[in-house]
């Protein structure tokens, strides 16, 4: 082998991060010398091959010699980079040298189904005319719209986004191939100035063809909008004008002609007529879901604005408008399958106020959570506009909602929502002993904080990044769910929303559970994120004592009641608890869970973790809502060294005997001012009012 394919080799094995070289005779005979050709591109030609272990490949021949070398590597080194189920995989590559040149090849897995075109072009020269059906192709629409929203992500435009690019598996799911070659962008660029390789003729944004003008993401946007109209006609390049009638030109047509076509299909998707244009093949096949097509040519029109800064703003919002088709309105589910999935709601996984939820498992082995509500008052426009509200969420602390269903019956209205199924159940069953000699589950100190962070995260998340605001509303240990790595995730966010509206007076009908509910909610003085924030400090308190409702006295003496005491008393307690024991080591290890001294975690090496969270706790729970921090400055204050050392200095000085109290009161002042302070900056309540959703 000479010096300069070692070279070669090394840059290839460097660039694509695993070992999978192949020998240029390998490559020849498992093509049959390259005699069964699957397809070409700009880009280069597929061939058909079989390794010597039978298996079926397809081998990529890189061509046009001015641009081999650098579309070669970048393609070679963007695909092992990216891990998606809907981009295509490489199996390894090869570079040969010929007299002519360096040549060189990439092999793929073989796709059986071969490519989109096959499915929903009409085939000439007597050929079987394959045809996917309406469904396949809608799920086809999605497939494409996530992997290119995660190529982007990874700052790779495809650049050659069409149907010939787009492989169907074994079960016609979408597998997007052809993307590397156009990682062209460095890390701090939007956009690239346009190559001579990329891009089909029919496919390509306008500003292609434009003289200096960038191109990006907003590209991919356009093509993808382009293959979304081929699976709608069934046909390539359809052109219609004003009065729908084909004007299609071999030659290709006028950007007047294309403005014309797209004015022409905006007026009838206003005039929902979209289904008498659609391949009439599939009218026998199944039939259309009228829905799904006037959400995939309203996403394909947005997506082929001239004006790149028209198009939608990036391929996610696709994928949101294409599955949001699938919950809107009638919603993904009717009430006799989830009555059927539920065994006619048998299996009860617990109970609250606003409903119950029981475990169900639908036809394709997914095992699910579905919460059922039963109201005479409340109108099914209300629950829907909560669906979308919920589905519109992005979050990984926040549980997944499946869909959702109503039914009305002779005595109100059912509304059903599924969501994800956790078998470790919610957070009470990990932290409250179990009565009745039952084996109780249980959570270190550890996991207990880090539950704290994902719930302040969760709550964070809902308080600053969601417009409009969106507030829990009844947050407690039994909506946190734990998923298999005991991570926590937030449920019942929106259903709140059910009870409450921003024109509702009445805060006796407000839910939520009595010990988690701020004082301001029972005074009328307006419902606020702090009101969320204090019920996170009882959850707090909750997994400090391991037991819920405790409730201390002005001695210290436990006073707690079996539903909870009166607000006088908790403030009371609150006060107390922040006065005598949150820096004071011993009494502070007197109260916490026995079982967190037991688990052999070491709870004094712990002490100041423990401390922090308390004290946060209480801060949480100040009576006056303006003194408690908002949730992005909890989630500051679990993250602070500062904060936790300077609490554990405070401790210090309580705790140390020679001290004397005048000495102590001098010392602790200023620092407690410091403390106070830094709590101070995250005190900012946003009342709930006409741009805040109660929960939704």
């Amino acid at each position: 082998m000479d010096i300069e394919t070692q070279n070669w080799d090394s840059n290839l094995r460097e660039l694509v991060g695993h070992p999978g070289k192949f020998c240029y005779e390998d490559l020849k005979m498992a093509t049959n010398d390259f005699q069964f050709k699957l397809g070409s591109g700009a880009s280069g030609s597929v061939f058909k091959g079989y390794l010597t272990d039978g298996t079926p490949v397809a081998v990529k021949r890189v061509e046009w010699a001015d641009y081999g070398e650098r579309v070669y590597e970048a393609e070679i080194s963007a695909i092992p980079s990216v891990q998606h189920d809907h981009l295509v995989c490489i199996r390894g590559y090869c570079s040969h040298m010929t007299e002519a040149g360096r040549v060189f090849f990439i092999v793929y897995d073989l796709f059986h189904n071969g490519s989109l075109d096959n499915w929903i072009f009409p085939v000439r020269d007597g050929q079987s005319d394959s045809c996917l059906s309406w469904k396949l192709r809608y799920m086809v629409a999605i497939d494409v719209a996530k992997a290119l929203a995660y190529l982007h992500g990874q700052r790779i435009f495809h650049l050659d986004v069409k149907p010939e690019n787009i492989l169907l598996d074994d079960e016609f799911g979408a597998v997007v191939s052809d993307f590397g070659l156009s990682r062209l962008l460095e890390d701090d660029e939007g956009s690239v100035i346009h190559t001579a390789f990329r891009g089909t003729k029919g496919y390509m944004a306008p500003e292609w063809y434009s003289e200096g003008h960038g191109i990006s993401k907003k590209s991919d946007i356009f093509s993808y909008g382009k293959v979304l109209l081929d699976l709608f006609f069934g046909q390539r390049y359809v052109c219609l004008d004003k009065d729908g009638n084909d004007i299609y030109l071999k030659s290709g047509n006028s950007q007047l002609e294309q403005r014309t076509f797209l004015k022409f299909m905006w007026e009838k998707l206003a005039q929902k007529k979209l289904v008498n244009l659609i391949d009439k093949r599939l009218m026998g096949d199944g039939g259309v879901d009228e829905k799904e097509t006037n959400c995939l040519v309203h996403a394909a029109l947005l997506c082929l604005d001239e004006d790149p800064d028209k198009r939608l703003g990036d391929m996610q919002q696709v994928v949101d408008m294409l599955e949001a088709a699938k919950l809107d309105g009638k919603g993904e589910f009717r009430y006799r399958y989830l009555e059927w999935a539920t065994a006619n709601f048998r299996s009860k996984l617990g109970s609250g106020g606003l409903g119950s939820v029981f475990k169900g498992q639908l036809n394709d082995g997914t095992v699910v959570a579905v919460k059922r509500i039963e109201w005479k008052i409340y109108r099914e426009r209300e629950f829907q506009d909560v669906m979308s509200s919920i589905a519109s969420l992005q979050h990984d602390r926040l549980i997944r909602l499946h869909g959702h269903c109503s039914y009305t019956t002779d005595t109100g209205t059912v509304s059903l929502i599924v969501y994800d199924h956790f078998p470790k159940g919610s957070l009470d069953k990990w932290i409250f002993p179990l009565s009745g000699g039952q084996s109780g589950l249980f959570l270190s100190l550890t996991l207990r904080i880090r539950v704290a962070d994902e719930v302040a995260k969760a709550l964070a998340y809902l308080h600053r990044d969601c417009n409009p605001q969106i507030l829990h509303l009844d947050l407690k240990p039994e909506i946190i769910l734990l998923d298999d790595n005991l991570r926590a995730v937030v449920s019942g966010t929106g259903i709140s929303k059910l009870k409450i509206d921003d024109r509702c007076t009445d805060h006796s009908t407000l839910a939520g559970t009595d010990i988690y509910v701020a004082p301001e909610w029972f005074s009328g003085n307006g419902i606020s994120e702090k009101c969320d924030v204090y019920s996170y400090g009882v959850l707090l308190l909750d997994m400090f004592f391991g037991e819920r409702n405790v409730c201390l006295d002005n001695k210290g003496n436990r006073i707690d009641k079996d539903g909870g005491n009166p607000q006088k008393d908790r403030l009371r307690f609150y006060q107390y608890m922040e006065d005598k024991v949150v820096f004071k080591k011993k009494e502070l290890l007197k109260l916490i869970d026995n079982r967190l001294k037991e688990d052999g975690e070491g709870l004094e090496t712990h002490e100041a973790k423990a401390r922090t969270i308390l004290y946060i706790a209480l801060m949480c729970l100040r009576k006056d809502p303006e003194e408690r921090p908002s949730m992005s400055g909890v989630v500051n204050c679990l993250h602070s060294p500062w904060l936790m050392n300077s609490l554990s200095s405070l401790a210090v000085y309580e705790n140390y005997p020679s001290y004397s109290i005048a000495l102590v009161r001098f010392m602790t002042r200023g620092l407690l001012k410091k403390i106070r302070s830094y709590i101070r900056q995250f005190q900012s309540p946003n009342l709930y009012s006409q741009g805040t959703q109660g929960g939704a």
